[in-house]
């Protein structure tokens, strides 16, 4: 009789651990109506990743390793008592690793005074290295306010890298084990940073880049290695960065390529809306790199070279706050009051209440201030609008929605557009407000322009019913298009050779920022020379290509977020080749 017994299922410590989460799931179902949806939505995520990572076995990921050791303990433990020294350590990591988990790193062990986090290992996100990076520079911080607040010479290293790593673990024990030479070069970065430095990989800079101040540094020698590794600093995150500008080539101004007929449409949403039609509402709607942003970018630059004075309202939604009620709304608010992520609490209320009272006038903007910042999480509790509505939160969430609603409104009666990108992770509160809040053709001079992954149209989306919306599907460009966006990356090359050409029009697949990712590999491995003014092509005849870094993250995050029947079953069919037939994964099964 044919088995159907894993592996992983002779690990009797792993085995336990799957009972454990899976008792623990069952549970939390249960006490749905105790706790509440998002309190128990937002634990079952958590868990059924750690569920999917037991069931996956070994497997190698793409992976964010950060590395951080703190130095100083023994020169401040000869001057302070054992409790003294004991109570510092303990609030130290307490903040450090708070800091880690709330970034959604995965804390993989202590050493002494070091700390290895990895992200991507138990949900992988897209934008994990940007949130490790993040963490980094918390991290930095709490140290800093910790070393001000007691006079300590603590200080901090820290590296990081990007990178495969194989992912399994220990058979005595059930705990993960991730190694390889990501690992590795991430230890090697820490040891090589200077005090209260950040040190990062080349890969993990290429996917970042944008968000962050980052300085150059010259190639290192890291012990182990045999040769010299790009590194970068990290200095501090950039302030409302709308977008990734990651798109796009060092030196290189292309053209938007292929997607004239959906700025036209893009265009005549504004210009309806301005001219006594009332709201328009436009989803631009494709896969990951097929040109969403660059197109709304394109949008954007276009309105402001208009002689109409226009006002912007722009969010974003991220992975990690698709459980977090109000999120998207809040972005927008942060965003439109210019509430910095670092601005203390009374300074982001203030900024919070001039903004609308500047638009509803003081008694109005006071009182709807009060409801919308309690709502988005800045803690008006203590007002006293408040006060008499926090033993009913069902009415006070109506009335916070009514006045947001309300503020809105006032906004679109001039021209405004109002820019949302990354909806497929918006949270679900916010999406019912914005369909609450657009369901009618108001006579409001707004064009809303919201940009997302098919993701979105599988949640429960009302406004795709709505005769003022409407949907954009970016499709891959054709043949054509795809030659040109080619000849403009390669418009410093004299004569590119026809093979090279066609070589990236296929691998790109006619999505723009894998095939500058195609292009930016071939310089990186020395096979463009890119020089100041020309490029010159040193390879003399086609060549196999490996996928570059970034774009395999893009595809890693995706087959992770599948179940494990669902990958097992691509892993499969990868054996055959892209063309693949379900009786053939059904016998390699």
């Amino acid at each position: 009789m044919e088995s159907n017994t894993t592996e992983q299922d002779y690990n009797p410590r792993s085995k336990a651990e799957r009972e454990r989460i899976e008792q623990a799931i069952a549970a939390l179902k249960v006490q749905r109506a105790i706790l509440g949806d998002e309190v128990v939505e937002t634990t079952l995520a958590a868990l059924r990743a750690n569920l999917t990572t037991l069931q996956s076995g070994e497997r190698r990921s793409l992976v964010t390793i950060l590395f951080a050791d703190v130095t100083g303990f023994t020169s401040i433990a000869a001057k302070l008592d054992a409790e003294d020294m004991q109570d510092i350590m303990h609030r130290l990591w307490s903040k450090l690793d708070q800091t880690i988990l709330s970034y959604q790193g995965y804390i993989d062990k202590h050493i002494g005074d070091r700390v290895m986090a990895v992200w991507g290992v138990t949900q992988p996100l897209e934008n994990d290295p940007e949130n490790a990076a993040r963490a980094a520079l918390q991290m930095q911080a709490e140290l800093a306010a910790l070393r001000d607040e007691r006079g300590l010479s603590l200080s901090m290293r820290i590296g990081i890298n990007t990178g495969l790593a194989s992912i399994g673990h220990i058979a005595s024990t059930g705990e993960l084990n991730i190694i390889g030479g990501t690992v590795n070069l991430a230890s090697r970065l820490e040891e090589a940073a200077d005090s209260n430095k950040i040190l990062i990989s080349q890969d993990t800079h290429s996917q970042i880049r944008g968000l962050f101040d980052i300085q150059a540094t010259p190639p290192l020698m890291l012990r182990g290695l045999t040769e010299p590794q790009q590194t970068c600093l990290l200095l501090r995150a950039r302030e409302r960065a709308f977008h990734m500008e990651t798109r796009g080539l060092v030196g290189i101004t292309t053209r938007t390529v292929g997607r004239d007929t959906e700025l036209f449409t893009l265009q005549t949403a504004y210009r309806q809306a301005c001219s006594g039609m009332g709201l328009q509402w436009v989803t631009l709607s494709g896969v990951a790199g097929i040109g969403k942003s660059r197109l709304m970018t394109d949008f954007a630059n276009w309105i402001r070279s208009l002689p109409d004075h226009v006002r912007f309202l722009q969010a974003r939604a991220w992975p990690q706050t698709i459980h977090s009620p109000y999120s998207l709304l809040r972005n927008l608010l942060t965003s439109r009051c210019q509430i910095s992520d670092n601005d203390p609490l009374n300074v982001a209320r203030k900024k919070l209440t001039v903004e609308l009272i500047q638009v509803l006038g003081t008694a109005t903007g006071e009182r709807t201030a009060a409801f919308i910042g309690q709502l988005i999480g800045f803690d008006f509790s203590h007002s006293r609008w408040i006060a008499d509505r926090r033993q009913d939160s069902q009415r006070f969430q109506r009335e916070a929605e009514t006045l947001a609603r309300r503020y809105l409104g006032h906004l679109a009666a001039e021209p405004t557009v109002m820019l949302l990108e990354d909806l497929q992770w918006a949270d679900e509160q916010s999406l019912k407000l914005l369909s609450s809040t657009f369901q009618d053709q108001h006579p409001w001079q707004l064009a809303v322009i919201g940009v997302a992954r098919p993701l979105l149209w599988t949640r429960d989306i009302s406004w795709g019913q709505y005769a003022h919306h409407q949907r954009i599907d970016l499709l891959a460009l054709e043949d054509e298009s795809a030659r040109i966006l080619v000849s403009e990356l390669l418009q410093k090359v004299d004569q590119a050779p026809q093979w090279l050409i066609d070589l990236l029009v296929e691998q790109g697949g006619g999505n723009p920022y894998f095939t500058e990712e195609l292009v930016k590999w071939l310089i990186e491995q020395d096979m463009i020379e890119a020089g100041p003014t020309t490029w010159r092509v040193r390879m003399k005849q086609r060549e196999g290509l490996r996928v570059p870094g970034t774009v395999q993250g893009v595809l890693q995050t995706r087959l992770e977020q599948l179940d494990h029947r669902a990958r097992s079953a691509l892993q499969r069919a990868a054996v055959i080749g892209l063309a693949f037939w379900n009786g053939a994964i059904d016998y390699l099964g």
